[in-house]
């Protein structure tokens, strides 16, 4: 237990490194039995851990290359008219399975792009980075 409560500290210390914080300033925490004031010192350990951070975090937000590249080419495909038509003379095409939602409940497209709406509706780029667009059929 005590190594596990040493390995958490850690950890804590090291968020409160990194904005200039350090476990002494909350009184009634309790204290390692390892030194860690001393990570707070060292540039490079805070460096590092901040390094690590933001390329975990890259690399989670970015897609996949080669799912972004066959997408990019089907949309290639579709907008040059090399998607062969469901029904001849029907303007109706074969959408991809991966890109399809399965349910056709509008409620469930809705909670899919806007997933945290309920707290961000007050957020302006959480809402101007995700759209529902629709072709518009005035005939």
């Amino acid at each position: 237990d005590e190594d596990l409560q040493n390995k958490a500290l850690y950890h804590l210390q090291s968020i409160l490194c990194r904005n200039g914080k350090n476990l002494t300033d909350f009184p009634h925490m309790p204290t390692p039995t390892i030194n860690l004031t001393a990570f707070c010192d060292n540039y490079l350990i805070q460096e590092e851990q901040q390094y690590d951070m933001l390329t975990f975090a890259r690399q989670a937000d970015t897609p996949d290359v080669t799912a972004q590249q066959d997408f990019a080419n089907w949309l290639l495909q579709l907008g040059e008219g090399r998607i062969p038509m469901v029904k001849k003379g029907e303007n109706i095409i074969k959408l991809p399975i991966d890109i399809v939602l399965p349910s056709q409940d509008i409620q469930d497209l809705i909670n899919f792009v806007y997933a945290d709406l309920a707290a961000l509706h007050n957020n302006f780029d959480y809402l101007v980075n995700r759209g529902i667009l629709a072709p518009r059929n005035d005939d």
